[in-house]
């Protein structure tokens, strides 16, 4: 089975309202095959984070360069800027303190309207409900990939 991250990506974000039980929450965002991965969004800066972090793992995946097993957590990496799966872990994790969670799936998301979901990432005045992998965007990341492994000695 081939692991890769889809060429389209629908983000969405709610507010986690206070009292709201973030085991459970948590369990149901994992238990969702269809979710690629889901984050507190406070350190998301923009839309463009986020864009270049699905870009580079989408590369890594596709050169074999990724650090992660599975696209989620090679998301949170990359988002993240570092390859160490514990930090990015509670960089990103939800927690009591959480005021915005930013989900990214591979659909869009039905199920999760309860939770009063709205498109893009909160606090983005460009409220794309999606992001399209662009093959431009890939190529030149490739290019930039073989750029630093040249270099990289």
């Amino acid at each position: 089975m081939e692991t890769k991250i889809p060429d389209t990506v629908y983000v969405f974000h709610f507010h986690l309202d206070k009292g709201t039980d973030i085991n459970i929450l948590k369990e149901e965002l994992i238990n969702d095959t269809k979710i690629l991965f889901f984050a507190d969004a406070t350190y998301i800066a923009c839309q463009h984070q986020l864009i270049n972090a699905l870009v580079q793992s989408h590369v890594a995946f596709e050169t074999k360069t990724n650090f992660a097993k599975v696209p989620g957590i090679e998301i949170l990496l990359r988002l993240a800027g570092t390859s160490q799966i514990h930090k990015a872990r509670k960089l990103f994790e939800i927690t009591e303190e959480t005021d915005y969670v930013v989900i990214a799936s591979e659909v869009q998301m039905e199920r999760w309207k309860s939770y009063n979901c709205n498109p893009g990432l909160p606090h983005d005045e460009n409220l794309v409900p999606y992001i399209q992998l662009l093959d431009k965007e890939i190529t030149n990341c490739k290019e930039i990939l073989s750029m630093s492994v040249m270099t990289n000695f």
